[in-house]
């Protein structure tokens, strides 16, 4: 169980550095007047960082159900796994 839990933290960890790299890459095409060759750049980059992201928050969606029927199909109780709050 703690594999699951493990590639759950995993996932949140590159889901939030997908997520900054994204706000990067809008920033910088925010910035166009400054750099046009970044700010253009980062515009190409911005559609396959969001397509990144929805594969991570998929992966990491099948993982919480795992974790979740794992849970429900555990017959020893000592086994129960504990979610901390923040990943359910």
């Amino acid at each position: 169980m703690s594999r699951i839990t493990n590639r759950l933290k995993e996932a949140d960890r590159r889901i939030r550095e997908c997520s900054h790299r994204l706000e990067l890459y809008r920033r910088r095409v925010a910035a166009k007047e400054r750099n046009p060759a970044l700010a253009q750049q980062a515009d190409q980059l911005i559609p396959l960082a969001l397509d990144h992201l929805k594969e991570l928050v998929g992966y990491r969606k099948r993982l919480k159900q795992v974790l979740e029927l794992d849970t429900f199909l555990s017959r020893n109780h000592d086994r129960v796994p504990r979610v901390p709050p923040h990943m359910r």
